[in-house]
Parts: C-alpha cells; sequence; structure tokens
C-alpha cells in the first residue's frame, strides 16, 4: 500500500499540471490534456534505458555499486524548458504547456524525497540539489537544501547510497511514502472528477 507514491505521484503531478493550464487557458480538461500531463510527468524517466547497471541489476537507483544514476540523461530543466517553450510558441493550444508544468513538476518531485537530487544548472553546472537534505542524503526538514559538485556526488553515493531504497522509503508510512500517496490519490481522484463533472 505504501508503494503507491512511488508508482503514481508523478501520474498525480501530470494530472495537476493538466488542470491547472487548462485553467490558465480558460478551456475544458479533457482525458487528451491529462494523458499528456501523465505523459510527460514522467517521460524524463525514460533516461534509464540508457543506464548500463540497470540492464545488469535491474535497479535504476544510485548507491554503492553504482554511483552514476539514470539522471544524467534527460533530467536537465533548462534543456527541457527551451525545447517546450518554442514548442508553445508554435502552437497555440494548452498541450506544450501541460507538457511544459508536468516535466518541471517531475523535477520537483526528483528534487525531494528519494534519489540525489537534480542538476538544475545543467549545461552551466552539473551541479546537483536536493531540498530538505543533508549532503548523507537524509530527509530533514532542519536543512533547506544539499548541493554535490559532479565529482563529489560519486563519493557521498558510494558511501551512503542505499541499494535498498524502495524499502527503506516505502516498506512503512514514511514522509515520502505518506506525501507521494497524498499526491497522487488526489491527483487521479481530482482528474477523474473533474472529466465526470
Amino acid at each position: 500500500m505504501q508503494r503507491i507514491g512511488l508508482f503514481l505521484c508523478d501520474a498525480g503531478l501530470g494530472v495537476f499540471s493538466a488542470i491547472f493550464i487548462c485553467w490558465i487557458f480558460g478551456t475544458n480538461v479533457t482525458l487528451g490534456y491529462l494523458a499528456v500531463g501523465i505523459v510527460f510527468a514522467y517521460i524524463p524517466d525514460v533516461d534509464w534505458v540508457s543506464d548500463k547497471h540497470f540492464w545488469k541489476t535491474g535497479n535504476v537507483a544510485a548507491y554503492a555499486a553504482n554511483p552514476y544514476d539514470h539522471r544524467e540523461g534527460l533530467h536537465k530543466p533548462l534543456l527541457w524548458a527551451l525545447v517546450l517553450s518554442a514548442w508553445g510558441l508554435f502552437l497555440p493550444s494548452p498541450t506544450p504547456h501541460i507538457a511544459l508544468t508536468a516535466v518541471m513538476m517531475h523535477f520537483l518531485h526528483d528534487t525531494t524525497g528519494t534519489g540525489w537530487g537534480m542538476p538544475w544548472l545543467w549545461p552551466l553546472s552539473k551541479r546537483r540539489f536536493k531540498l530538505f537534505s543533508t549532503l548523507e542524503n537524509v530527509l530533514t526538514f532542519r536543512s533547506l537544501f544539499a548541493s554535490w559538485s559532479y565529482k563529489e556526488l560519486p563519493h557521498y553515493i558510494t558511501k551512503y547510497g542505499r541499494g535498498n531504497w524502495k524499502t527503506y522509503y516505502y516498506s512503512t508510512w514514511t514522509s515520502v511514502a505518506l506525501i507521494e500517496t497524498i499526491v497522487a490519490v488526489l491527483g487521479l481522484t481530482t482528474g477523474a472528477l473533474t472529466l465526470a463533472l
């Protein structure tokens, strides 16, 4: 039950993205718009396909045996913002704006909770940032954020990374599991109710 958020939090964020952008555009929420939000909320994670470690172990997480995680590929916020904003200039429709909002919500999600943060300043810097975290990647609301350079990140991952991250975060009702499950349930329920009305 606690793993609902693990699998569906991004779907909830995609639904909220679609509803928000449709509201701004003053247009009706459709199943198509919700689908765009959901697809683009997951699409950055397709970069696991290029993760050689995944194909050997089935694990996409960065930990001692894999000091470089899948967020090296498509997790580049400035690139997505540029491409999807350009698409929005040529297509006067909510679609590219939903896509951009959903992708950015995914990146914001990746900046909290599990994982080793996001390279928000790429290509200017490969430095990773994570909200409410220590350098040891421990979630805490006592710290605003942690930041690792590209060179130091493998050291921290090797020393503090968890190969059992799913069990650590999702075997009980941790704050990560609880928040992600609430986002998933509220997002999907709101999307269903919006379509039904």
